[in-house]
């Protein structure tokens, strides 16, 4: 990612650290939605499949399950790329050396 320069010519390091916690706020709220969704779609599909064809509760529970190991490894998925190095923003490192 360049960095964006401002009207002394520097790079404008606050403009790419907003843009990263935005980036990295956009894929909490991915997550937020993601992981109920699953369970609650496996819920639901199981619940419409019980009353198709009236087996009431086994698909619910099995579906659900499904849908909770499923989330799970999409959340420990998440995680990884979360915590990867590569994620995170482009600072220049400071040269602390004697001149």
């Amino acid at each position: 990612m360049s960095a964006v320069a401002n009207a002394g010519g520097r790079p404008d390091s606050r403009k790419d650290n907003q843009t990263f916690f935005l980036r990295k706020a956009g894929v909490v709220v991915a997550i937020a939605f993601e992981l109920p969704g699953a369970i609650l779609g496996g819920l639901f599909m199981g619940y419409l499949l019980d009353n198709y064809f009236n087996t009431s509760p086994w698909l619910m529970m099995v579906l659900t399950i499904i849908a909770i190991a499923g989330a799970s490894m999409r959340l420990v998925q998440w995680m990884r790329f979360l915590s990867d190095k590569s994620n995170e923003p482009d600072v220049p490192r400071r040269d602390h050396s004697a001149h």
